[in-house]
């Protein structure tokens, strides 16, 4: 898995991670009852997309972000969210 991009959605906070194996979002919207989250894309309302057993994908994102060309304070603020994600 790579990190092609990261960004923040006004709805709240949500993290996007775009990824060469699809984009994952941490949810953080407002009147959320799923914050912190991982999702396989934006969090859906019925949470269709939600991933129950994160474990995996956590550890594959995990390692693609140490990886990854972002900045140090950046990957250390994702990995933040990730680990409350799992």
């Amino acid at each position: 898995m790579n990190i092609l991009n990261t960004d923040y959605i006004l709805d709240g906070g949500t993290l996007v991670i775009k990824t060469d194996e699809g984009d994952y979002a941490i949810d953080n919207r407002i009147r959320s009852f799923t914050k912190g989250k991982l999702y396989f894309g934006y969090p859906q309302d019925n949470d269709e997309n939600l991933i129950s057993n994160p474990g995996d994908v956590i550890e594959k994102l995990t390692e693609a972000i140490k990886e990854s060309q972002l900045e140090e304070q950046h990957k250390t603020k994702i990995l933040n969210l990730i680990k409350k994600a799992s």
